[in-house]
């Protein structure tokens, strides 16, 4: 069965689902948008409404500017009508912020389509979340795409650390969702920045998980790797007493609709471990300062990956003491 896909403001963010995403300049602040299309048949055209909070920026530039409300496209059934609220804030400075939108069409015989999408960024919990659905229509139907973002700086102090000492903390990376429909247009794409480690996936229509870049750890694992729960721990080198503006991003989208939903407006959250003698704060002073404890297997699992890493290290010092000798 073959869809018809016209591009609109939706698409935005769609390129995440096929190559990885490049960091921006940590700042700290949040970014939400939400689209509702609905895709005419025959012809392929669209109308949808977007609302966004603080989104320029996103997909390369192009972005919707503080609590905008977008409706573009054309209708071309019997009649098509939107609705949507946000986060009505227009300083640009907030720590947390939502969008959600929806769109309806009826073609005047008793048929009809809709579309609806929700996004939600919050710095304080270290969570993201975003949904997006839509019916299937004569081939093609509603769609909708929502993308949340977080990011801020960090600051570490290692009391007691010395200039080349190497101190490990935890990060930890979760997220849960469902994912209900037949194959179709569907995919949800994730990316975890954390000073020079990243972490990035995405799940296929299928909901296959597909990792695309896991590098900069000292080492790392997944405890979970199913679409409705993906657990990720990583190890981060402190190098010194102090590591100062560590850029720290969150970015999470779906893309799902034509008779595919995606619920993940809960639980993406961002965690740390660390040592007794480190601490930081935020650029943003707010970073989690309200934190969802995580499952007893999540620091199991990290356990096991400080054990890896120490012993990696000891065994890199061993040869470099032999060399010397």
């Amino acid at each position: 069965m073959n869809r018809i896909l016209r591009k609109g403001p939706v698409e935005l963010a769609t390129v995440a689902l096929l190559c990885l995403w490049h960091p921006a300049p940590a700042a700290a602040g949040v970014i939400t948008y939400a689209t509702s299309n609905l895709v005419v048949p025959h012809t392929g055209d669209y109308y949808g409404i977007t609302y966004g909070y603080n989104a320029t920026g996103v997909g390369g530039g192009v972005g919707f500017g503080v609590n905008n409300s977008i409706t573009g496209g054309t209708c071309e059934v019997s009649s098509c009508s939107g609705a949507g609220t946000g986060t009505l804030d227009t300083s640009g400075l907030l720590t947390s912020s939502f969008d959600q939108s929806s769109a309806l069409a009826s073609d005047g015989a008793g048929g009809s389509f809709s579309s609806s999408a929700y996004a939600v960024a919050d710095l304080a919990s270290g969570t993201v979340g975003v949904a997006a659905s839509g019916t299937l229509y004569q081939n093609v139907g509603g769609l909708g795409g929502a993308y949340a973002e977080v990011d801020d700086t960090l600051n570490f102090s290692a009391g007691g650390a010395g200039a080349s000492d190497v101190t490990d903390i935890t990060v930890t990376y979760s997220l849960d969702g469902t994912y209900s429909g037949t194959p179709g247009v569907a995919g949800v794409s994730t990316a975890l920045f954390f000073g020079n480690a990243d972490l990035q996936y995405y799940l296929a229509s299928d909901g296959t998980v597909h990792v695309q870049s896991n590098a900069g750890w000292v080492s790392s694992g997944f405890l979970s790797t199913s679409a409705s729960n993906i657990v990720f721990t990583g190890i981060y080198a402190l190098t010194g007493p102090a590591t100062n503006n560590l850029g720290v991003q969150l970015h999470l989208y779906a893309n799902c609709g034509q008779g595919s939903s995606c619920d993940y407006s809960h639980t993406g959250v961002i965690g740390l471990n660390l040592p007794g003698n480190v601490t930081f704060n935020s650029g943003s002073g707010v970073f989690l300062t309200q934190t969802t404890p995580e499952p007893a297997s999540v620091w199991l699992l990290a356990a096991g990956l400080l054990g890896i890493g120490l012993r990696t290290r000891f065994q890199i010092a061993r040869r470099r003491i032999r060399k010397v000798l």
